[in-house]
């Protein structure tokens, strides 16, 4: 399998160490990097000297904006995605942030109001994405649960329609660790059979995997981790059955963090 990674807090990371360890197991990976700008995304590639490591920008919104892109963005915050036009980019489509350390059943009822609100620029959204198709290949989030939940809450866009001039491809959001340890021995058999439907819809060439979290992202009240390394091994053997080709880890600097890091390499370069 392909396997990239994701990097939220590029502040964070030793990038040099991360390319040499990065260059023991590929010529050369990419990393989806969290960024509000172009110009942003060009100082990182400035600053990041490793020439193991290819950079794809992960477009976001500052917090107060709601984070991540949806039809509850306005139509100034999602016209700042016209800066990536001809650029590879992933845009990462959510219901927007609230506040970061909610319990998680307070998110819940959060979402579930939300679906009864109107996501009135999800039409501009796809607009813009449409045209950023024109130009280079685009990457959009997609969750585990029926679309119509997900055309509520203002972030559905089919990537099999022509308009996309088959330049859009979904990110399959395939998190076994999101309900904790608890709950993961119920919520694999799901998730490989939501794996098997995305497959045969999309196929595998037109989707990747989000595999994790080896690490917490940006709101660690609700978000479980991995214990060991053996649990991403069998989220990645899962994944592998199901014939899929790309994979997504989140995150590299997680990952980094490792005090056992040799060990999580091993599990990476077996299924590279």
């Amino acid at each position: 399998m392909n396997i990239s990674f994701w990097c939220e807090f590029p502040n964070k990371i030793n990038w040099k160490k991360t390319g040499d360890f990065l260059k023991s197991i590929y010529k050369q990976t990419e990393i989806f990097i969290a960024v509000k700008s172009k110009k942003e995304f060009l100082n990182w590639k400035k600053k990041i000297k490793s020439k193991n490591i290819k950079l794809i920008p992960w477009v976001l919104l500052p917090k107060k904006h709601g984070y991540w892109f949806s039809g509850f963005s306005s139509r100034e915050d999602i016209r700042h995605l016209e800066q990536f036009i001809g650029d590879k980019v992933f845009i990462d489509a959510e219901p927007p942030l609230s506040e970061i350390n909610k319990p998680f059943f307070k998110y819940a009822f959060y979402y579930i109001g939300l679906m009864f609100h109107s996501a009135v620029n999800l039409g501009f959204l796809e607009k813009e994405v449409e045209s950023l198709c024109k130009k280079n290949k685009v990457l959009y989030s997609e969750f585990p649960f029926p679309h119509l939940i997900f055309k509520r809450l203002g972030i559905y866009i089919n990537s099999k329609h022509k308009k996309f001039n088959n330049n859009l491809e979904k990110v399959l959001g395939w998190y076994t660790t999101f309900f904790g340890e608890t709950f993961r021995f119920l919520i694999r058999p799901y998730l490989r059979h939501k794996a098997r439907q995305v497959i045969n819809y999309y196929g595998n060439n037109k989707v990747s995997f989000a595999v994790g979290l080896v690490g917490s992202g940006i709101s660690p009240s609700f978000e479980c981790t991995y214990l060991s390394c053996e649990e991403l091994r069998d989220d990645l053997q899962d994944l592998q059955n199901l014939g899929a080709k790309k994979v997504i880890i989140y995150s590299i600097e997680s990952l980094m963090k490792k005090e056992d890091l040799g060990s999580w390499k091993e599990v990476i370069k077996k299924y590279s």
